[in-house]
């Protein structure tokens, strides 16, 4: 017997003839390809020294393994069959028998694909659950901001309807002129109210009785409490002696201030 390589098992003399003619092979079907040896054994999983062992005639080697380097050097289907028979045939007695160990290796990697698999699914349930209670914070969130825009804005619309009861009216528009503001003045340090025509003679207008109801009750209100400051009560009299076009309102918040006074 003679030893050619260091596998497990030496290479004997009447396998050396069969080795060659299957290396032969291997290289023709490599070279019709157009591939190179390095890139054939990354293909099929192999190394180079395996493979250039090989097609040297200096190994032994198995269908399975011719099978995974034919799958690369022969994409037919058909042709890849009748490639691994004819390889087959030229290996002879030189091949090797398939080994358990195979079948070893590739149920751990069945295994382990499997746990992987498995530790992928969890991750992205986890990622999936992360980002559904991200999604409820952000949904709860922008809730509690549109209820409070929402709250905002009835609290400015409630101020909005208080102030609107409590806008001045014909009263509060109303501004005396510098002279007025004057005379007012000058009355002040007497203690009277001047009298716009002191000199006419004749009684003052009174308010028609449906003028009520064109003053706002929070002017009503106001007047009744607090009264007419002395530049207002001048404004209004002489609003109501000029016979302008709020002469009745003027004179109805006249008469609600004397009301005021004599109580």
């Amino acid at each position: 017997m003679c030893a050619v390589n260091r596998g497990r098992r030496p290479v004997v003399d009447e396998e050396v003839s069969h080795l060659l003619g299957l290396g032969r092979e291997l290289r023709a079907i490599r070279a019709e390809a157009g591939l190179t040896l390095v890139a054939v054994s990354r293909l099929a999983t192999i190394t180079a020294g395996h493979l250039g062992a090989l097609e040297r005639g200096r190994r032994r080697t198995r269908r399975s393994t011719l099978e995974r380097i034919v799958a690369v050097l022969v994409p037919d289907e058909l042709d890849r069959e009748a490639t691994v028979a004819r390889l087959v045939e030229a290996a002879g007695p030189a091949l090797a028998p398939e080994s358990d160990f195979t079948e070893r290796v590739a149920r751990r990697r069945a295994r382990r694909e499997r746990q992987d698999r498995s530790a992928a699914i969890e991750t992205a349930d986890a990622t999936a659950a992360m980002l559904r209670r991200s999604l409820a914070s952000l949904e709860g969130d922008a809730r509690q901001r549109r209820e409070a825009m929402v709250a905002s804005i009835e609290r400015m619309a409630a101020n909005l309807r208080a102030e609107s009861t409590e806008l001045p009216a014909v009263a509060d528009r109303v501004r005396p002129t510098r002279r007025q503001r004057r005379a007012v003045e000058r009355a002040a340090t007497m203690g009277t109210h001047p009298d716009p025509e002191p000199s006419s003679g004749r009684a003052r207008p009174e308010p028609t009785p449906d003028v009520a109801a064109k003053v706002p009750p929070a002017v009503v209100a106001r007047i009744r409490t607090t009264g007419l400051d002395p530049i207002q009560r001048a404004a209004f009299e002489r609003q109501v002696w000029s016979d302008g076009p709020n002469r009745d309102v003027c004179a109805y918040l006249v008469a609600l201030d004397d009301e005021r006074l004599a109580s």
